[in-house]
């Protein structure tokens, strides 16, 4: 059987092929935090962290697990910290987290404004949760309200679709829609903190970034520019590099990004679309690199974004910042796809 639909024959309850649940913590600092569990006949297992702007926490492929978790785990959002970098005490690492609206990368300043790390998004709950089960698969969609009185009002819908298929890899699918809601033209940064983890990121993994230039982000990482593809073993004391690539696109303006690991035999491919018709306004034309390589933050970050890293007065000299008008919408769709390499 390569579908629920064909299936149903055979079956009392949906749950025989593919699951899904929603329930909330009763423990620790996450307690009252929402998270949706799917699992689907292709291996796959997920968790969507309901009450963290809908991102993963995990991704497993037939038990094996794709991405880097911090000591933080799941905590609710009210444990989050707007100032400096304090958001690192309620980052879980996860598969997905959702940066943005108003900043990203460093702390910075602009305008009279302080802004913290990565900015509010990854700890604003889901608001108009929905999820449905059919045929085809399980659906999942919610409304993340990021505002201030006499401030900013941004919206951003995210719907995920988990298909009901097996075979020899698994693909899910999810969309984003940014809109300005409030009456005035506004800045919005947002990045996409993909987190590639251990045992699927090790010293037989490959990123594979299909980049026509590499721009190191800062002094350090151009001194190991030559090595931005190693992969190396932990060490006691890692610093941390970031480098730009500008992604090349397909026939249908698509790009892609991954990893490959040959002695576990599987590959990860992430593809997006931004509908970036009008670049200035919409496009994620930045993607990061992010190399972490030490005991127990093992990790390496696979970044889309539309703004670099180091606040509001880089993005305005390098013409990166993007705008929204009033009732001005940005468009991402997301694949990722699980292979098994022969």
């Amino acid at each position: 059987m390569n579908s629920l639909q064909g299936a149903l024959p055979y079956i009392g309850n949906p749950d025989q092929i593919i699951s899904f649940s929603v329930s909330r913590f009763e423990e620790g600092r996450a307690r009252g935090t929402r998270i949706a569990s799917i699992s689907t006949p292709a291996g796959l297992d997920a968790t969507v962290v309901c009450d963290r702007c809908m991102d993963l926490y995990n991704v497993r492929y037939k038990g094996i697990n794709l991405n880097y978790i911090t000591p933080v785990g799941i905590a609710a959002p009210q444990y989050y910290d707007a100032s400096g970098a304090g958001w690192l005490r309620n980052f879980f690492g996860g598969f997905l987290t959702s940066c943005g609206l108003r900043n990203i990368g460093s702390p910075d300043s602009y305008g009279g404004e302080s802004f913290g790390l990565h900015g509010r998004l990854s700890n604003i709950p889901a608001e108009q949760l929905s999820y449905s089960r059919d045929g085809g698969g399980v659906r999942l969609s919610g409304v993340m309200t990021e505002a201030c009185a006499f401030g900013e009002a941004f919206t951003l819908r995210r719907e995920y679709f988990f298909p009901a298929e097996s075979g020899s890899e698994a693909e899910f699918f999810f969309e984003d829609c940014v809109t300005n809601v409030s009456h005035t033209a506004r800045p919005f940064m947002q990045l996409y903190h993909f987190n590639i983890g251990y045992p699927f990121l090790c010293e037989s993994s490959v990123p594979v970034i299909k980049s026509k230039k590499i721009v190191p982000r800062d002094e350090y990482a151009a001194l190991h520019a030559e090595n931005y593809s190693d992969i190396t073993s932990p060490v006691d004391e890692y610093r941390e590099m970031c480098y730009y690539h500008t992604l090349e696109k397909d026939e249908n303006g698509v790009r892609s990004f991954g990893m490959k690991n040959s002695a576990l035999g599987l590959s990860l491919e992430i593809s997006f679309d931004d509908f970036s018709k009008k670049p200035a306004a919409s496009a994620l034309d930045v993607f990061v690199q992010w190399k972490m390589f030490q005991k127990g933050a093992y990790v390496m970050g696979l970044e889309p974004a539309n703004a670099t890293l180091d606040g509001y007065e880089e993005n305005i000299r390098n013409g990166t910042l993007k705008t929204l008008a009033p009732g001005e919408s940005a468009k991402r769709r997301f694949s990722v796809k699980i292979k098994e390499e022969k």
